[in-house]
Protein backbone atom coordinates (compact mmCIF):
# COMPACT_ATOMS: atom_id res chain seq x y z
CA UNK A 1 0.00 0.00 0.00
CA UNK A 2 1.34 3.50 -0.94
CA UNK A 3 1.66 6.21 1.32
CA UNK A 4 -1.09 8.00 -1.14
CA UNK A 5 -3.50 5.45 -0.59
CA UNK A 6 -3.16 5.76 2.98
CA UNK A 7 -3.32 9.65 2.85
CA UNK A 8 -6.67 9.03 1.02
CA UNK A 9 -7.92 7.18 3.88
CA UNK A 10 -7.67 9.98 6.13
CA UNK A 11 -10.22 11.80 6.72
CA UNK A 12 -10.14 15.83 6.50
CA UNK A 13 -10.51 17.82 8.95
CA UNK A 14 -13.99 19.51 10.02
CA UNK A 15 -13.23 22.62 11.43
CA UNK A 16 -10.93 24.90 9.21
CA UNK A 17 -9.46 28.15 10.11
CA UNK A 18 -8.23 30.57 7.49
CA UNK A 19 -7.37 34.20 7.67
CA UNK A 20 -6.01 36.94 5.06
CA UNK A 21 -2.21 37.67 5.11
CA UNK A 22 -1.39 40.65 3.09
CA UNK A 23 2.15 40.32 1.99
CA UNK A 24 3.53 43.43 -0.44
CA UNK A 25 -0.14 44.31 -1.52
CA UNK A 26 -1.19 40.89 -2.46
CA UNK A 27 -3.70 38.98 -0.12
CA UNK A 28 -2.82 35.14 0.34
CA UNK A 29 -5.27 33.04 2.66
CA UNK A 30 -3.53 30.64 4.75
CA UNK A 31 -5.02 27.77 6.83
CA UNK A 32 -4.15 27.16 10.17
CA UNK A 33 -3.76 23.12 10.93
CA UNK A 34 -6.75 22.35 13.80
CA UNK A 35 -6.43 19.01 15.93
CA UNK A 36 -8.47 18.41 18.96
CA UNK A 37 -7.52 16.25 21.54
CA UNK A 38 -8.51 14.70 24.90
CA UNK A 39 -6.88 13.65 27.88
CA UNK A 40 -9.10 11.79 30.42
CA UNK A 41 -9.19 7.90 31.75
CA UNK A 42 -10.57 6.34 28.65
CA UNK A 43 -9.06 2.54 29.77
CA UNK A 44 -12.06 1.62 31.17
CA UNK A 45 -10.94 0.07 34.32
CA UNK A 46 -10.86 1.83 37.81
CA UNK A 47 -8.83 -1.02 39.25
CA UNK A 48 -4.92 0.15 38.25
CA UNK A 49 -3.50 3.30 39.47
CA UNK A 50 -3.33 5.65 36.06
CA UNK A 51 -0.15 7.83 35.39
CA UNK A 52 -0.23 11.29 36.28
CA UNK A 53 -2.05 13.10 33.72
CA UNK A 54 1.07 15.01 33.04
CA UNK A 55 2.55 11.65 31.82
CA UNK A 56 0.20 10.75 29.60
CA UNK A 57 0.19 11.31 26.08
CA UNK A 58 -2.38 11.06 23.21
CA UNK A 59 -3.43 8.47 21.06
CA UNK A 60 -5.15 9.02 17.62
CA UNK A 61 -6.91 6.11 16.84
CA UNK A 62 -8.04 5.03 13.18
CA UNK A 63 -7.69 1.90 10.69
CA UNK A 64 -3.95 2.35 10.71
CA UNK A 65 -2.83 2.00 14.26
CA UNK A 66 -5.76 0.00 16.15
CA UNK A 67 -3.75 -3.03 16.13
CA UNK A 68 -1.00 -1.12 18.54
CA UNK A 69 -4.04 0.53 21.08
CA UNK A 70 -4.89 -3.53 21.34
CA UNK A 71 -1.55 -4.51 21.86
CA UNK A 72 -1.38 -2.09 24.77
CA UNK A 73 -4.47 -3.76 26.30
CA UNK A 74 -7.36 -1.85 25.44
CA UNK A 75 -10.13 -3.32 25.06
CA UNK A 76 -12.59 -0.80 25.89
CA UNK A 77 -12.78 2.96 24.69
CA UNK A 78 -14.50 5.55 27.02
CA UNK A 79 -16.37 7.91 24.88
CA UNK A 80 -18.16 11.14 26.15
CA UNK A 81 -21.14 10.86 23.35
CA UNK A 82 -21.86 8.08 21.43
CA UNK A 83 -24.09 8.32 18.29
CA UNK A 84 -27.42 6.86 19.52
CA UNK A 85 -27.67 5.45 15.96
CA UNK A 86 -24.48 3.89 16.17
CA UNK A 87 -25.04 0.32 17.32
CA UNK A 88 -21.59 -1.35 16.95
CA UNK A 89 -17.95 -0.08 17.20
CA UNK A 90 -16.40 0.22 13.68
CA UNK A 91 -12.87 -0.81 15.62
CA UNK A 92 -12.15 -4.07 16.81
CA UNK A 93 -12.49 -2.98 20.56
CA UNK A 94 -15.77 -1.92 22.66
CA UNK A 95 -17.05 1.60 22.63
CA UNK A 96 -18.33 2.42 26.33
CA UNK A 97 -20.22 5.62 27.42
CA UNK A 98 -18.92 7.93 30.40
CA UNK A 99 -20.64 5.96 33.14
CA UNK A 100 -20.84 2.54 32.05
CA UNK A 101 -18.57 0.29 34.36
CA UNK A 102 -16.62 -2.59 32.78
CA UNK A 103 -17.61 -5.69 34.81
CA UNK A 104 -15.44 -8.42 36.25
CA UNK A 105 -13.92 -11.15 33.98
CA UNK A 106 -16.84 -14.05 34.19
CA UNK A 107 -15.48 -16.96 31.77
CA UNK A 108 -19.08 -19.12 31.80
CA UNK A 109 -20.72 -20.65 29.18
CA UNK A 110 -23.02 -18.50 27.34
CA UNK A 111 -20.93 -14.89 28.31
CA UNK A 112 -19.29 -12.94 25.70
CA UNK A 113 -15.16 -12.05 27.93
CA UNK A 114 -13.25 -9.40 26.66
CA UNK A 115 -9.99 -9.81 27.89
CA UNK A 116 -5.63 -10.30 26.91
CA UNK A 117 -3.37 -12.93 26.45
CA UNK A 118 0.06 -12.61 27.19
CA UNK A 119 3.12 -14.62 26.42
CA UNK A 120 6.55 -13.86 28.19
CA UNK A 121 5.15 -10.52 28.99
CA UNK A 122 3.67 -9.39 25.31
CA UNK A 123 0.17 -9.59 24.71
CA UNK A 124 -0.18 -11.90 21.97
CA UNK A 125 -3.63 -12.13 21.91
CA UNK A 126 -6.59 -10.34 22.35
CA UNK A 127 -10.51 -11.76 23.18
CA UNK A 128 -12.85 -9.52 22.14
CA UNK A 129 -16.30 -10.35 23.08
CA UNK A 130 -15.66 -14.07 22.70
CA UNK A 131 -13.83 -13.77 19.46
CA UNK A 132 -10.24 -14.82 19.61
CA UNK A 133 -7.65 -12.02 17.61
CA UNK A 134 -4.07 -12.89 16.96
CA UNK A 135 -2.53 -9.38 17.15
CA UNK A 136 0.63 -11.02 15.09
CA UNK A 137 -1.78 -11.00 11.74
CA UNK A 138 -1.11 -7.90 9.83
CA UNK A 139 -5.33 -8.33 8.94
CA UNK A 140 -7.13 -7.60 11.77
CA UNK A 141 -11.39 -8.23 11.83
CA UNK A 142 -13.76 -8.37 14.60
CA UNK A 143 -16.85 -8.33 13.43
CA UNK A 144 -18.73 -8.04 16.60
CA UNK A 145 -17.31 -5.32 18.95
CA UNK A 146 -20.01 -3.36 20.86
CA UNK A 147 -21.17 -0.02 22.32
CA UNK A 148 -22.18 -0.23 26.01
CA UNK A 149 -23.65 3.24 27.10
Amino acid sequence: MSIHDKLKRVRKPRVHITYDVETEGLAVKKELPFVVGVMGDFSGDNTDALKPLKDRRFIQIDRENFKDVLKQGYGYVRMSTIPLKQVNSPFPFHLIGKKYTVPELNLAPGINPTFFLEKAGKIEYAIINGFLVNLQETNIDVPNSMIFR
